[in-house]
């Protein structure tokens, strides 16, 4: 258990009582924000790949079933389940470039996620899991692909004057929503995203800085790109604003047959996590199993500066081919969230910084 008693969590717990739309934890209890990290299926460690590692403001925990209907990611999205027709306080957006049932062309951005909220408060919920959340109607969230790769989550609740900030995030990089309802009094950028009406930006990035019902410190970043080279690698961009070398775990199956976009660039350096390991819960006990990146689907980094607290969950991988469509990540700053995903790391290829060159 993290000793975490802040003044601020305490007001988050006064306050968020009478939420109705908010991050929840396994008992429906609602928290500022979490990280979710799901394992993918290792038959040999008898892993369902349901399992994961969940993270929020006071705790660090070992649970099963990400697709339990009565689990994290299920109390969470319960306002868009149980959703059934338009209302004047409620509005949502669930956005994938690979949404149940079909893929979004590539004009759109590598992103996915869902977004809710009414006058008073909302969820955003970035993830990297294609076909998720599966079908509303149906309440059914978890697709049956889902179990198959490792997959990450980030969960913040905001109060609704953030949610224009998202709105431009997701407009930066051309979410591709494949379904959402937003009313006519809520913001004009959230009604744009829902209709896919994008205007080209004046600037190849959008970073914003967001902080959270409970007072957690963010930071989103947002590439687009033009269709042509030009916006470069995100991960760089995040190296560069948050000051600090990275180690960043990204679906590498997406570089066979691609070129890679090099590992150092204005004096800042990414490192390339290969293997992951994480001790997780088992109906036999807990257990540490590991795997390489081929069966990790998740986008995420950290900081290598012990200076520099952050953690980012995000929807792209690195790539040349990457350069030219949009995406983004949302980062969480804090030494405890960072710790445990440095803790992940079994394996990562170490970048020979490039050395400036001398006046």
């Amino acid at each position: 258990m993290w000793r975490v008693l802040t003044l601020s969590l305490l007001c988050w717990d006064l306050c968020s009582s009478e939420d109705k739309i908010t991050c929840r934890d396994e008992n429906g209890v609602g928290v500022d924000w979490y990280v979710l990290y799901k394992v993918p299926k290792l038959n040999n460690d008898k892993c369902t790949g349901l399992e994961y590692v969940y993270i929020d403001p006071v705790k660090s925990e070992k649970l099963t079933a990400i697709n339990d209907a009565k689990g994290v990611l299920a109390h969470t999205l319960e306002p868009l389940l149980s959703w059934k027709s338009p209302t004047p306080d409620f509005g949502f957006i669930s956005y994938n470039d690979q949404p149940p049932e079909c893929n979004a062309l590539q004009s759109f951005g590598h992103s996915k996620g869902v977004v809710m909220m009414d006058k008073t408060t909302g969820v955003w919920l970035l993830h990297s899991t294609p076909r998720f959340p599966y079908d509303r109607k149906k309440k059914v969230f978890w697709p049956n692909s889902g179990a198959v790769n490792g997959q990450t989550f980030i969960c913040v609740t905001l109060s609704y004057d953030k949610f224009d900030n998202i709105g431009k995030h997701l407009q930066q990089i051309r979410a591709f929503s494949f379904d959402g309802d937003i009313p006519a009094d809520f913001y004009t950028s959230l009604q744009d995203v829902v209709k896919r009406k994008f205007a080209k930006p004046k600037d190849p990035f959008l970073v914003q800085d967001l902080t959270s019902r409970g007072g957690q410190k963010f930071k989103s970043f947002a590439k687009y790109s033009s269709g042509k080279k030009n916006a470069n690698d995100l991960y760089f961009h995040i190296a560069t604003i948050l000051n600090s070398d990275l180690s960043v775990q990204f679906w590498q199956r997406s570089l066979r047959g691609v070129s890679s976009p090099g590992c150092s660039q204005n004096n800042k350096a990414i490192n390339t996590v290969k293997n992951i390991v994480m001790t997780v819960k088992l109906d036999s006990g807990e257990q540490v199993v590991s795997w390489n990146d081929c069966y990790d689907h998740s986008k995420w980094c950290v900081t290598e500066d012990e200076s520099k607290l952050w953690t980012c969950i995000s929807d792209m991988n690195r790539g040349q081919s990457q350069d030219e469509r949009p995406g983004g990540a949302l980062c969480i700053e804090g030494s405890e969230v960072r710790k445990e995903f440095k803790a992940f790391i079994a394996y990562k290829q170490n970048c020979a910084k490039k050395r400036p060159h001398p006046e």
